[in-house]
């Protein structure tokens, strides 16, 4: 991945060239859309947020600082103090570095040059005989924060107890979602604080009643605390979660709103706005499917019923994603119910599970979804396996580290429509494979879950790095709170005893992954 902090990787772009990326992603790499094509999208404004986010992690505050004073002493009398172009000595019209319309076409590296080289026929004298190289770089890099907000990213300190008291305030506003719907009194909200880091860490509450008209306030918080906060509430049983916020010495004060909705048991609003399959051959004579739902909701309530998720008649050995909450999931004698709350929105709520089936040179898999599904994408390796099926499309490969993926796609899908597919041929050792790498936990693999990025959905990401980019945490917030559930630590480790029983993992595999997580589970054990 590229290294953001390194100056030299943001001197040669353009903000412009990093929302672009930002929006559509990378084709052929491991970077997912977050524009509009996401399944779970940022808006316009985050992403320009998360575009100059990038630019203060190589730009320390002492960079900046002195950029400022050289830009006051050099540059203001011409271009302003506010950098529009007011200034009082201005031979002409200036340039308006307050602009994001032009700022964001312009790389620090044009910026520079300008700076170095002048523009004599404007007024802009040279100064590359006045300052050298690393002053013109600090001028231009304060020049950038004319079109941001620069927040200096040493001003948060990790450790700090944001409760311990200081100028902080954050204030907000409970709404129902819910058409026609109003909010009742006495609803209590939580600010929860987590500190980042290998694994995400909460590091204090503070609860407050909602006043009647919806608002809310917490005061009294550390800005240099380097957390981020979520506000939540439980609301007809379900639990709900505002965006991420975070203070900062220049920003004490934030503003949030947290969204509820009124619940419903009728799926008529449930779609699956992405289904991916991706099969596996742990052995040449099993084949192990992952399968994730990408699940939306179209309608104004929050559907609290069951997601039926029937499964082929011979698979065994299912397992779900490790973490997931206990007690979400039952089996039945089709295949299991899901439990967990689907909220109002796009790709609200994802399900992830696996299943083993055997095999003998050939198979015919059936699956059957209860729900209308957008778009179905079956993922295979290229190990000699050939697909054959009249439903999915052309098979288009996906290359990722010398190897290949076939994606085959079709969709939409109407309730209780069936895909079939056969799979013909012996399973060769793919490369993975052969450097022995496929032993591990049920599951996707590493060579699966990058194909998936491929095709524009990220999976892998930890709830840390949703939450400290602003993601929007429904789900994070899931998965924060499930993180940090021993009961969900303990189910893990016995998911992973029973499959190294099953003889899916081999002995150092197995020791290394239950070392971990008993390791986690005690540190969870103690926080408390």
């Amino acid at each position: 991945m590229p290294d953001l902090t390194d100056p030299a990787l943001a001197r040669a772009t353009t903000p412009a060239r990093w929302f672009e990326t930002i929006t559509n992603g990378r084709q052929g790499t491991a970077m997912p859309p977050f524009g509009p094509a996401s399944s779970n999208p940022l808006s316009e404004q985050e992403r320009w947020d998360l575009v100059f986010y990038l630019y203060t992690l190589s730009t320390p505050s002492d960079q900046i600082e002195t950029g400022r004073r050289i830009y006051q002493g050099r540059c203001a009398a011409c271009h302003g103090d506010d950098g529009t172009g007011s200034g009082p000595a201005a031979p002409g019209p200036m340039p308006d570095f307050t602009d994001l319309a032009m700022m964001a076409q312009k790389s620090q590296q044009e910026l520079f040059e300008t700076v170095t080289q002048g523009r004599p026929a404007k007024g802009m004298p040279s100064f590359a005989d006045e300052l050298d190289e690393e002053a013109r770089w600090q001028v231009v890099d304060y020049l950038r924060t004319f079109s941001y907000d620069y927040t200096p990213p040493a001003l948060a300190v990790p450790g700090k107890d944001p409760f311990a008291g200081g100028p902080g305030v954050i204030t907000g506003q409970v709404v129902n979602g819910t058409t026609g719907a109003v909010l009742p009194q006495g609803i209590t909200v939580t600010l929860i604080a987590f500190e980042a880091g290998p694994q995400v860490k909460m590091v204090g509450t503070l609860s407050t009643t909602v006043q009647s008209d919806g608002s809310f306030r917490f005061a009294d918080l550390d800005p240099e605390a380097q957390v981020a906060y979520v506000v939540t509430t439980e609301y007809r049983g379900v639990n709900y979660g505002s965006d991420a916020i975070q203070l900062s010495v220049s920003k004490p004060e934030g503003e949030v709103t947290l969204t509820v909705y009124e619940t419903t048991d009728q799926a008529d609003a449930i779609r699956f706005d992405r289904v991916h399959i991706f099969a596996d051959f742990p052995a040449s004579d099993r084949l192990r499917i992952g399968e994730l739902y990408i699940v939306s909701n179209a309608g104004d309530r929050t559907y609290v019923g069951s997601l039926q998720i029937p499964l082929p008649d011979e698979a065994t050995n299912l397992r779900f994603e490790r973490g997931t909450m206990a007690g979400r999931f039952t089996e039945t004698d089709e295949g299991f119910i899901d439990t967990a709350p689907v909220l109002p929105g796009e790709g609200t709520t994802e399900l992830l599970f696996s299943y083993a089936l055997a095999y003998r040179d050939g198979l015919v898999i059936t699956r059957r979804f209860l729900y209308p599904v957008n778009s179905l994408n079956l993922l295979v390796p290229d190990v000699g396996i050939t697909v054959e099926s009249e439903q999915l499309g052309e098979p288009t490969p996906v290359p990722m580290q010398g190897e290949v993926v076939y994606n085959y796609s079709t969709g939409p899908l109407t309730p209780g429509q069936e895909v079939s597919w056969k799979m013909k041929g012996k399973p060769r050792p793919s490369t993975a494979t052969a450097a022995g790498e496929t032993s591990r936990r049920p599951g996707p693999t590493e060579r699966q879950a990058l194909g998936l990025g491929l095709i524009g959905l990220a999976l892998g990401v930890v709830a840390a790095y949703l939450i400290w980019q602003g993601w929007s945490p429904r789900r994070a917030l899931v998965r924060v709170r499930v993180a940090s559930d021993r009961q969900a630590l303990l189910e893990a480790i016995a998911d992973l005893d029973d499959a190294y029983e099953a003889g899916e993992l081999d002995e150092a595999t197995y020791r290394r992954e239950r070392s971990e997580l008993v390791e986690e589970l005690i540190e969870r054990m103690q926080a408390r």
